[in-house]
């Protein structure tokens, strides 16, 4: 998947609470890679397409990632489209980015840093 190359953003314990003004309501979750040796994770999501701007691709990698929770179960039905982004502090200078989907599942990630070009 070919990402649109924008100055990345780097978010910590520092600014975490900002990561919920990015929008990615109505965007599609493309692919989620992990790299467990790296400890990174990545989602790689297609904007929805506004009056103002084009779809585009946007990634979010997650740094020193101490815990990633995927489920599939799909309790609202089948979907991938993200709902809403929640963003909380965790323990240990981290904090837990939930991504909730159309279809009900919440992806659950907990790290230091997330790096994102939107």
């Amino acid at each position: 998947m070919e990402v649109v190359k924008n100055l990345m953003k780097i978010f910590s314990v520092d600014n975490y609470n900002e990561i919920e003004n990015i929008y990615i309501h109505d965007s599609e979750l493309r692919e989620i890679t992990i790299n467990y040796c790296e400890k990174e994770v990545g989602l790689y999501l297609v904007t929805a397409a506004t009056s103002d701007k084009p779809s585009q691709n946007v990634k979010f990698i997650f740094e020193q990632v101490s815990d990633i929770h995927i489920p599939i179960k799909e309790p609202w039905g089948s979907g991938f489209y993200i709902h809403s982004l929640e963003v909380e502090l965790a323990e240990d200078n981290q904090f837990k980015t939930s991504i909730i989907l159309n279809s009900g599942d919440i992806v659950k990630c907990i790290a230091t840093f997330l790096n994102t070009n939107d």
